[in-house]
């Protein structure tokens, strides 16, 4: 079983300068006190504008990300042999250990709101930046990316403080929802229950604060969450991901692809 090398983040590239330029990018054009994202901002994170539009999105961010991304290649880091959930979560600490102290809070003097920035910062980084650059490699974003993103959520969950409740993301849950898409992208079933729990509480206490759009926003991805379910407990996995990581399509999957199965995106038609 290979074990990661002992990797000693780049700081000229891995520091809070990074995580804000990331926040930056990812949430450009969101109103100030927004709680909610608008319809040009939806678009935007989800490829639904032009093929113009996605592939300058897309240029932007891999001229500011790239580079970060790219020290993180599976050469400079490769993962604990993974497969399984049980794995995915015994290698956990080891995979999230080299970018904890740019979240931690006593990095930040122990402003909370500080670190709860870095950590979507990072978060976003990990889980979000490599499929807008590696469109053309998804099984790096599967099998590599998304591995590295969960374990350091999976840090984040397990804390005594969470970063992901500071106040400021419970109030505008368009920030805070971005912590748990790393548990939507998984294929693990397990990782979606979290998913719901951890939305399920966040909902709680945006009702509490009776903020229609914040909760209209948080039933959306929990709307989206149901799709991604449907799929992994009738076929346990994506089968929109099969040709990316050289998985045989079953008969199933093909009639269920060919008559229209969600792909998320990817753009993915060939099985």
């Amino acid at each position: 079983m290979s074990t990661p090398r002992t990797l000693s983040l780049n700081r000229s590239l891995f520091n809070r300068n990074l995580y804000k330029s990331v926040r930056d990018v990812w949430f450009s054009g969101l109103a100030k006190g927004a709680t909610a994202p608008d319809v040009e901002i939806n678009k935007r994170w989800f490829g639904r504008g032009s093929a113009e539009e996605r592939q300058a999105f897309d240029d932007l961010c891999a001229s500011k990300f790239g580079d970060a991304l790219e020290s993180l290649q599976p050469e400079q880091f490769p993962l604990p042999e993974g497969g399984t959930y049980l794995k995915e979560r015994a290698n956990a600490a080891t995979i999230a250990a080299p970018f904890i102290t740019t979240i931690d809070p006593t990095f930040y003097e122990y402003n909370f709101e500080e670190a709860g920035n870095a950590a979507l910062g990072l978060i976003l980084l990990l889980d979000q930046m490599p499929r807008n650059i590696y469109r053309g490699n998804q099984s790096i974003i599967y099998n590599h990316y998304d591995r590295i993103s969960r374990a350091v959520l999976y840090h984040v969950l397990t804390q005594g403080f969470r970063l992901d409740q500071v106040e400021r993301f419970q109030i505008a849950p368009v920030y805070g929802t971005w912590f748990y898409i790393p548990l939507m992208h998984s294929e693990y079933l397990e990782d979606h229950r979290l998913y719901l729990n951890v939305m399920t509480a966040l909902k709680s206490e945006v009702e509490k604060r009776g903020d229609a759009k914040a909760l209209e926003h948080v039933d959306s991805c929990l709307g989206f969450e149901k799709k991604h379910c449907v799929i992994l407990e009738k076929f346990g996995r994506y089968p929109h991901r099969n040709e990316a990581l050289g998985r045989e399509t079953t008969e199933a999957e093909r009639v269920w692809l060919e008559s229209g199965g969600d792909t998320f995106g990817t753009d993915k038609k060939k099985f």
